[in-house]
């Protein structure tokens, strides 16, 4: 079986697709700054929970080895100001330093989630530029030893979701 990294896996996404992929009997690893808001996937088999902030430097590259592939869920609808920085930082920076994870640890395969109309001329937030910016960013550096797919979708929702509530519905 294969041996997994997810950042982000403490969300909504994070959470089912680890279920998944664990019943399936690939191991897991789950970097989060608060493994308390990650308990409820503690039952789940040959998945580590590890306290860790991956935007701090040097820690991805220790959490990757022996990784066969990562998952980046992480990503941020909203930040404290409103120059972008947040963004930029959540998921340029990020990419960046993953990347570069990526090659030390030799992981081959890197899966990100990003955004319908992510980069797009049109794009006029933070959030879609940035999430643009990731995507070029890993398309044109990664090279060809790191292995990338990149995943588009316009809205996630389903039971435990936020989206819903957040509309009132």
């Amino acid at each position: 079986m294969a041996s997994y990294c997810i950042l982000g896996g403490t969300g909504f996404v994070g959470s089912r697709l680890i279920t998944h992929l664990a019943n399936q009997g690939h191991r897991i690893t789950v970097p989060t700054r608060d493994p308390e808001r990650a308990r409820h996937l503690r039952i789940q088999p040959s998945t580590r929970i590890i306290r860790a902030d991956v935007q701090a430097p040097g820690t991805l590259a220790g959490l990757l080895g022996g990784c066969d592939a990562v998952i980046n869920l992480i990503g941020i609808l909203n930040e404290s100001g409103r120059d972008g920085r947040g963004f930029r930082r959540a998921h340029v920076d990020l990419m960046h330093t993953l990347i570069t994870a990526c090659a030390g640890a030799g992981v081959s395969r890197l899966i990100q989630i990003s955004a319908l109309n992510a980069g797009a001329p049109q794009a006029t937030s933070h959030y879609l530029r940035s999430k643009g910016e990731a995507e070029k960013l890993l398309l044109s550096e990664s090279g060809r030893q790191l292995h990338t797919t990149v995943v588009r979708p316009s809205v996630i929702f389903g039971p435990g979701d936020t989206f819903f509530n957040k509309l009132g519905l």
